[in-house]
């Protein structure tokens, strides 16, 4: 078997078997869906514009200092990568840099996902497959008759990209992708769902759960803790201090794959470092993103080695305006940091909610922005919809 490589990547040898709910004919997704041990994916985005890995020694996505509240906090700025090709971005671009690497003439004729209609992965997946030259087919709730009436955000640029949307009850959504359905294995295959024929294809078919969340995301999230380690090294452990890693995390793909990652570097290399990673749970409870992580780590070789939950003090239901979120977007704007409006303001709340009982003075502390400013705009139109703000600020 041979792995696709990006120009002027080099192999390196994958020492763990790698799962993924994926079935297509294309060679390294295969070996993902088989879990066979190969000579690697593509080595984390040897080939995404302006970011190191292993293999290329280029220069990574900046760090960057920021003083907010008073307080320095350095900023990972994951939000301007780029992936050449289909022009992704965030920690999407680190999710699905494996899977950009393969040639179109050998990517799946289908792509299929399923998720939110505003989803950021969504419209990922959506860029992917069009560059690709491949259909992507997405499966969500029931679509608001005013966003199908008038379609806006990442819901209108993935129709402009002729994804196609199949919609189902709430119910039977949940029926098929809740908690409770198997298809939270993430090394499942895609469900049997009346009308949808596409998802018993046995070839052709490219399956990617919720998010992004299996193990062909790991390889680009290992670029990334590549570069938060060499940046360490440098700036942080000649100092004794002890680094704290901080990220939103929906299902906990990118928290999961960082924190084993960085654990291997911490045990292979000989310098005394002291790195901790904390997920900030943006979609659910913290219960809920511990479920998500460890079904991602069963099916990806088990290591259960698991990044630190930063619960928030106040729980907020997941993507709905609130105005003390919005006042944080607003003072991040403010300091020259965009964020997102949906993962970012609750992060950074439980971020300083937390900051004295968890944060030595010590330590530095690291946020990862992982992008998806391509939906501000339709959460600043829901926030002026709910009166959240005044129109004006849309």
């Amino acid at each position: 078997m041979r792995a696709f490589l990006p120009p002027g990547g080099r192999y390196r040898r994958c020492n763990r078997p790698t799962t993924c709910g994926l079935i297509t004919a294309s060679t390294a997704i295969l070996a993902a869906r088989y879990g066979l041990i190969f000579p690697g994916f593509p080595p984390a985005l040897a080939h995404v514009q302006g970011v190191s890995t292993a293999s290329n020694g280029g220069a990574s996505s900046p760090v960057e200092l920021f003083s907010i509240r008073g307080r320095n906090v350095y900023v990972k700025r994951d939000d301007l990568l780029r992936l050449p090709g289909s022009g992704i971005s965030g920690n999407k671009a680190r999710k699905l840099a494996s899977l950009d690497a393969i040639p179109a003439s050998e990517f799946p004729s289908i792509m299929a996902s399923h998720g939110g209609i505003q989803s950021n992965a969504m419209l990922a997946m959506a860029k992917l497959a069009k560059a690709k030259g491949s259909k992507f087919k997405y499966i969500t709730k029931s679509i608001p008759k005013h966003l199908k009436a008038n379609p806006s955000g990442n819901y209108k640029e993935a129709l402009s990209m002729d994804t196609q949307f199949d919609s189902l009850k709430p119910s039977d959504y949940d029926t098929y992708f809740g908690l409770s359905a198997p298809a939270i294995e993430r090394g499942a295959t895609p469900p049997c769902i009346p009308g949808l024929d596409y998802l018993r294809a046995t070839e052709n078919l490219l399956w990617i759960p919720q998010g992004g969340a299996c193990a062909v995301a790991e390889d680009g999230v290992c670029g990334l803790a590549d570069e938060i380690w060499n940046w360490w090294i440098i700036h942080g452990v000649p100092s004794g201090e002890t680094l704290n890693v901080v990220l939103p995390a929906g299902t906990g793909t990118t928290a999961l794959f960082l924190t084993r990652s960085l654990a291997r570097r911490q045990n292979l290399d000989g310098t005394r470092t002291d790195v901790r990673v904390f997920a900030v749970p943006c979609v659910g409870s913290a219960d809920y993103l511990k479920a998500q992580m460890t079904a991602l780590d069963n099916a990806s070789g088990g290591e259960k080695i698991f990044p630190r939950i930063l619960k928030p003090k106040t729980r907020r239901q997941f993507a709905t305006p609130h105005e003390s979120l919005y006042t944080i977007w607003e003072q991040l704007k403010k300091a020259g940091l965009d964020v997102d409006l949906v993962y970012a303001p609750p992060s950074w709340e439980a971020l300083f909610d937390s900051w004295n009982e968890v944060f030595t003075s010590n330590s530095t502390v690291l946020y990862v922005h992982t992008g998806g400013l391509e939906g501000v705009s339709s959460m600043l139109h829901r926030y002026q919809r709910e009166k959240k703000i005044p129109p004006s600020d849309c």
